[in-house]
C-alpha cells in the first residue's frame, strides 16, 4: 500500500508538471500574438504584418493545436502508466531475489554434498575420519569449497546484499565475503554434529540466511527484514541436509533432527538444538553495523 500511495503521489506530481508547460506554452503564444499585434498598430498599417513580421519571427506565433494538446495527453497517460507500473515491479523484483538466494543456498549445499563424496561423506571442516580439522570455521569451510571451484565468490553473496566479491583462491575470506550461515561444530559431544556430513536428513537445518542484531535483549533481523530497534523479525532460507531449501517465516518455529534427537520449535540461532553459525566457531549473530 505504501508503495501504491507513492506511485499515485508520483502521478498528481508529474501531472501538474505537464499541465504547467502546456499553460506555458498557451501563454508564451498569447504573449507574442499581443506583441506582434502592438507593433502592427504601431506601424497604423495591419497589412503590413508579412513585411515587418516574417513568417517563423516571434511575431508570428504557432498556434497551440490539437497535435500539441495530443502530446501533452500521451505524456499524461505515459506518466500515469509508469506511475502504477513501478510499484508492481519493485513488488515483484523482492520474491525474485528471495528465490534467486534459496537457489544459491542449495547450490552452496550441492557443493557441501560433492565435496564430502571425496571426504569419505563428511563435509569441509573434518577429516575422512569424521574428525575436526583444525580449524573448523565458517570462514575455512567457505575456502574449501571456493578453492575447489565449486562455486564463484559471487555465489557466496546473498542478491540483495553488497559485500566484496572474493575473486582469488587461496585466500582466506573474511565475514565481509559472504552471507550465510553454516551449522555450529564447536561441541564434539552435539548430536548436530552427525549432520555435517552427506546424510540426506530432511529434518536437519545445515546452512541458512543468518541473524543480524538489532539492538537490545537479543533482538534479531535477516536480510529480508527491516523491524523497528529491539525488535526480532527473522525471515529467510532454510537449506536441509537432504538439498530441499524453504523459505521460513521464523527462525524458532521448525522441527528438527540431528543424529538420535528431534527438537520442537528449533532455535536455528542458540547452542541447542541447530545452532547455525556466522563466523568463526561459535559465533552466531552477525552484529552488523
Amino acid at each position: 500500500m505504501p508503495a501504491i500511495v507513492a506511485g499515485i503521489h508520483l502521478i498528481h506530481i508529474e501531472t501538474d508538471v505537464a499541465m504547467q508547460q502546456a499553460r506555458c506554452l498557451y501563454v508564451d503564444w498569447e504573449d507574442q500574438r499581443l506583441q506582434c499585434s502592438h507593433r502592427m498598430e504601431e506601424r497604423g498599417n495591419p497589412m503590413s504584418q508579412h513585411s515587418y513580421c516574417r513568417i517563423g519571427s516571434d511575431c508570428n506565433p504557432r498556434a497551440f493545436t490539437m497535435v500539441d494538446l495530443l502530446v501533452v495527453m500521451v505524456i499524461l497517460m505515459g506518466l500515469l502508466l509508469l506511475g502504477v507500473a513501478l510499484p508492481e515491479l519493485g513488488g515483484r523484483r523482492r520474491p525474485a531475489r528471495q528465490m534467486q538466494n534459496s537457489t544459491q543456498i542449495r547450490g552452496i549445499h550441492s557443493a557441501l554434498v560433492l565435496f564430502s563424496q571425496g571426504n569419505n561423506t563428511y563435509y569441509p571442516g573434518f577429516d575422512v575420519y569424521g574428525k575436526p580439522l583444525g580449524d573448523s570455521s565458517v570462514e575455512f569451510r567457505f575456502k574449501e569449497l571456493h578453492d575447489d571451484n565449486y562455486f564463484t565468490g559471487e555465489y557466496m553473496i546473498a542478491p540483495n546484499e553488497t559485500k566484496t566479491v572474493l575473486s582469488q583462491t587461496g585466500v582466506m575470506p573474511t565475514a565481509e565475503n559472504f552471507s550465510y550461515a553454516m551449522l555450529n561444530l564447536s561441541v564434539n559431544d552435539s548430536q548436530r554434529i552427525n549432520e555435517w556430513r552427506d546424510t540426506c536428513n530432511s529434518e536437519a537445518v545445515v546452512i541458512s540466511d543468518r541473524a543480524i542484531a538489532n539492538g537490545k535483549d537479543g533482538a534479531i533481523k535477516s536480510i529480508h527484514t527491516q523491524p523497528s530497534k529491539d525488535v526480532t523479525e527473522w525471515r529467510g532460507a532454510m537449506g536441509f541436509n537432504d538439498n530441499h531449501v524453504t523459505f521460513e517465516a521464523s527462525h524458532d518455529q521448525i522441527d528438527t533432527q540431528y543424529g538420535d534427537e528431534t527438537f520442537e520449535n528449533d532455535n536455528l540461532f542458540d547452542t541447542q538444538g541447530a545452532s547455525l553459525i556466522y563466523s568463526g566457531n561459535d559465533k552466531i549473530i552477525d552484529p552488523g553495523k
